[in-house]
């Protein structure tokens, strides 16, 4: 007759048995750990890409117009469904992708989408140089509720939208969280939508990686380009985006390095 097994002898796991079980667990954090990098490396490329293929749009578009969209002095000859009460449906020409039509004025904190700015992402639309579905088609339209209909999305997500200013002389993209609420009367008040460790990365393809210098910087949400650098701290904590002590992205801290805390203006090329 057998006799039951007393405790010690029923089988358990050994541990060598243990040690391959935790070595595979290891393993599979360790693969989602890798993947979860490499799709946030994946992201930032394509926004790069992104911001590189339309200063290549644009740049084509004024080949082919004589002119820089939104900006154009005749722009209805080619977009017949730009409305607009001022300069004639038109905009004022100046290279400088302007604000608000209505003011003839370089963006500030109340006047940056409307106008220019958010007509000349129709007008590429329209001439499928880019592939998003942009509908604003109003100089004035200053009742613009954010959306793919009117700012580009990156690809980076967050609520990262692209915006194009004319400021100080100068053409420049920000990148930035427009949110979804209306733009009432011009405004463009924003908030940032960029890791310190995304826009270090970011700033690190297309410029010197430096937030304080050169053509991609760390900017105010409050005040116009350029020189601007904001969101800077001495010891920088979640919310913030660089080192003022040494002027370099916030990456040193993991919770300032991983929390949503930059907003970048890139200068054009055009």
């Amino acid at each position: 007759m057998n006799q039951p097994k007393t405790l010690a002898q029923k089988a358990g796991f050994t541990l060598i048995e243990l040690s391959i079980v935790l070595v595979i667990i290891g393993l599979i954090v360790g693969g989602v750990l890798v993947g979860q990098d490499m799709i946030k490396a994946a992201t930032i490329r394509a926004s790069v890409g992104q911001v590189e293929k339309t200063n290549t749009a644009i740049n084509t578009f004024y080949n082919k117009y004589n002119g820089l969209p939104g900006d154009l002095t005749n722009g209805t000859t080619f977009f017949p469904s730009v409305t607009g009460s001022n300069e004639t449906n038109q905009g004022d020409g100046n290279r400088l992708i302007i604000g608000n039509a209505s003011a003839n004025t370089a963006c500030t904190t109340t006047t940056c989408i409307a106008g220019e700015s958010a007509v000349a992402w129709y007008m590429l639309s329209q001439a499928n140089l880019i592939s998003d579905p942009i509908t604003t088609v109003a100089y004035e339209n200053f009742t613009l509720v954010v959306s793919d209909a009117v700012l580009p999305q990156t690809k980076m997500g967050r609520g990262a939208r692209l915006a194009v200013m004319g400021i100080g002389g100068l053409n420049y993209f920000v990148i930035g969280n427009f949110g979804s609420s209306a733009l009432g009367a011009g405004t463009a008040t924003f908030t940032p939508a960029m890791s310190p460790l995304d826009a270090f990365q970011f700033d690190s393809k297309l410029d010197d990686s430096i937030p304080t210098s050169g053509t991609v910087r760390s900017i105010a949400v409050a005040t116009a380009l350029p020189g601007t650098n904001a969101n800077g701290v001495a010891s920088p904590a979640a919310g913030n985006c660089y080192d003022t002590d040494d002027s370099t992205y916030a990456t040193a801290s993991t919770t300032a390095a991983n929390s949503v805390g930059c907003t970048l203006g890139i200068q054009s090329a055009f």
